[in-house]
Parts: structure tokens; C-alpha cells; sequence
């Protein structure tokens, strides 16, 4: 089973949505109305606060995942790992060559 049938189907991405819609209405049909928020994150504190029956904070609502504070997240998460992986990569290919001669010298010396 690859990911190109991963949800039984070739096309995945309209099975994948409508999963998530399937899920989503069996979730709407188990809990009561009154203790279920259908809340999208742009919508900020009020309905948030208001259903938690909780004041609105003074502080604006967060929003850590703009695109350019995860990029730079993530170039600072990956930057010392770039490097270690390049250097793991030149030991690999050194040690591969050390081995290739010293077994291709063991040929040539036992013919």
C-alpha cells in the first residue's frame, strides 16, 4: 500500500477531505450543542472566551505561526544539522574509499 492509495483509494486527496468531513459531522452528532465551539483561530478571543465563560485577556490573541517566524524556526532548528549531516556524509564516502582500496589492494596481492 503506498501513499498514492493510502486512504483505499488513488485519489486520496478527495478521500482525505471527505474522511475529514465525515469525522467532523460524527463529532457534531455526539456532543450536545451547547458543549461543542466550532471555532476557527481568526476568529481570536471572543467566541473562545465567551464559550469558556472567561473575560477576553487585555494582551492580543497569538499568532506564532506567521510563515516567516516558522521559517525562521525552522532554518534555526535545522541549521547545525545541515552540517552535521554534510559532515557525516564526507566521513561515510571517506571511509567507503579507505575500504574500497584497502579490499581492491587484498584482491591484488592474494591473485
Amino acid at each position: 500500500m503506498g501513499f498514492d492509495n493510502f486512504f483505499g483509494t488513488r485519489d486520496w486527496r478527495k478521500a482525505a477531505k471527505r474522511r475529514y468531513h465525515e469525522h467532523n459531522a460524527m463529532i457534531k452528532g455526539l456532543v450536545p450543542p451547547e458543549r461543542l465551539l466550532i471555532y476557527n483561530v481568526s476568529e481570536g478571543w471572543g467566541p473562545l472566551c465567551q464559550f469558556l465563560g472567561k473575560p477576553v485577556p487585555e494582551e492580543e490573541f497569538p499568532s506564532g505561526n506567521a510563515p516567516q517566524v516558522y521559517y525562521a524556526r525552522v532554518a534555526k532548528y535545522t541549521a547545525g544539522r545541515d552540517r552535521i549531516a554534510k559532515r557525516n556524509l564526507g566521513l561515510a564516502i571517506g571511509a567507503t574509499a579507505i575500504l574500497m582500496g584497502v579490499l581492491g589492494r587484498l584482491i591484488l596481492f592474494t591473485n
